[in-house]
């Protein structure tokens, strides 16, 4: 009896999944923050910014001043902007993925030889509603983490993603996913000996970008 309860639960929350919004959990787009636009020619300016955007179509809002109209600034303009807070300095960079694609903002998470690009977003349903306001209360039913790692050698990206959610941890990622970590970071071989030993796995991704970029290139 507690099984399909549980597998009851499972199914509504899955239906209230799909009609749900995905947010990018990011301060960036709740207001404007204390941000240095970052230009293509190499120059900057500190203001105030914040993203604006779906679907990876995220457009930067930027001010000098807190008081003046904001400008709208996209990769045909600016290579990105960095945001400022007590903990620390945040970037986000315009990324092109592919040969013909265009160019996302992607949170920029280590720069180097292979730079890791991370964007996180988070799967609410509608749960309840507050009595005091009667607006729907949210719930967080479950987070995809996706990274980007670029060789800024030979252009490749590499994109892995995963889920955590209320009901376990969910991989997406595909077939074979460990023969293309290990063509990507050919030459490699400390990463190879700990893809085969299992200490680096899909699970590991950012470790790998670290170390390769530590270890394994004199650039």
């Amino acid at each position: 009896m507690k099984k399909i309860c549980l597998l009851l639960v499972f199914s509504i929350a899955l239906l209230k999944i799909g009609n749900s919004s995905n947010v990018l959990e990011i301060n960036a787009f709740e207001k404007y923050k204390i941000a240095t636009i970052l230009f293509l020619d190499g120059t900057s300016i500190k203001g105030y910014g914040k993203l604006s955007g779906v679907l990876n179509k995220y457009k930067i809002k930027f001010k000098v001043s807190k008081d003046d109209k904001p400008d709208v600034w996209t990769e045909l303009m600016v290579k990105g902007i960095t945001f400022h807070d007590e903990s620390g300095d945040t970037t986000f960079l315009y990324v092109k993925l592919s040969k013909n694609g265009y160019p996302i903002l992607l949170e920029l998470v280590e720069e180097g030889v292979v730079s890791l690009f991370m964007e996180i977003r988070t799967h609410w349903i509608n749960s309840n509603v507050d009595s005091n306001t009667n607006f729907p209360m949210h719930t967080q039913v479950s987070k995809t983490i996706t990274y980007f790692l670029k060789h800024n050698l030979s252009k490749e990206v590499l994109t892995t993603s995963s889920s955590q959610s209320l009901f376990g941890n969910v991989s997406s990622i595909s077939f074979g996913f460990k023969k293309k970590l290990k063509r990507f970071f050919k030459g490699c071989i400390g990463i190879e000996n700990k893809l085969d030993s299992g200490e680096f796995n899909r699970h590991t991704v950012p470790e790998m970008v670290y170390y390769y970029n530590d270890f394994c290139t004199d650039l």
